[in-house]
């Protein structure tokens, strides 16, 4: 699915504007390298995503190559927002999304949550959500994530009871996810595909890095609160 020109305007614009910033390894956070990687699958774009954050955190630690735990719902992070349209239509596709989050923190030890919005998209074009809005489901998301993993006891409860159903959660996992409501971080890295549509920055398939407070800043939003 090729490029649209609004979603090259936009993605110019993000870019002028500092919104869409180089990913590169000084604006990683963390020291560890396992990460969870909650991305589209789209088979198109999916290898590509996975290569790029692969090189981009073997920047931290070239002697121990990083680990990288997928969550792949179509939509990417934006599954992640409340709002998300399909969530009327799916009963339980938001709660689905964060326990596969959540336990695949715990899982492997991972502290550091990698979101990754991506257009075009063809989730998003099959729910009419334009590409602006694709970014803001995708920092309500995180956001929202963050609040209730942070603020909310019994959320990180409800993962744990989930998991350990049969008894063999081990016990260093409790003791890791008791850890994660306030150690933890979540970046979010748009991946756009330009699709031949140009030439240096608008070729080829590019990762940026997103901060939520710029984007917010950008499109005037009023700070989210739940």
């Amino acid at each position: 699915m090729p490029i649209s020109a609004e979603q090259l305007a936009l993605s110019r614009t993000l870019r002028k504007n500092g919104v869409f910033e180089d990913a590169t390894a000084h604006r990683i956070r963390r020291k560890e390298n396992i990460i969870l990687l909650l991305a589209c699958g789209d088979g198109a774009h999916i290898l590509d995503v996975v290569e790029f954050q692969n090189t981009l955190w073997e920047q931290i630690d070239n002697d121990n190559p990083p680990v990288i735990q997928t969550v792949t719902p179509n939509g990417g992070v934006a599954v992640l927002d409340p709002l998300w349209p399909l969530h009327k239509r799916l009963p339980g596709g938001l709660e689905n999304v964060w326990y596969y989050t959540l336990s695949g923190m715990i899982l492997k030890g991972a502290r550091m949550i990698v979101g990754q919005p991506h257009f075009p998209c063809g989730q998003a074009r099959l729910s009419d959500v334009e590409p602006v809005d694709l970014l803001t489901a995708s920092v309500r998301g995180k956001l929202h994530f963050k609040h209730k993993l942070k603020h909310e006891p019994n959320f990180l409860t409800w993962v744990l009871d989930i998991m350990n159903d049969k008894g063999k959660l081990a016990n260093d996992r409790y003791e890791f996810a008791k850890t994660l409501p306030q150690d933890h971080n979540f970046g979010l890295y748009p991946h756009v595909d330009y699709n031949g549509s140009g030439k240096g920055e608008d070729a080829g398939k590019r990762t940026y890095f997103m901060s939520a407070e710029k984007f917010l800043r950008f499109v005037g939003n009023k700070p989210i609160e739940f």
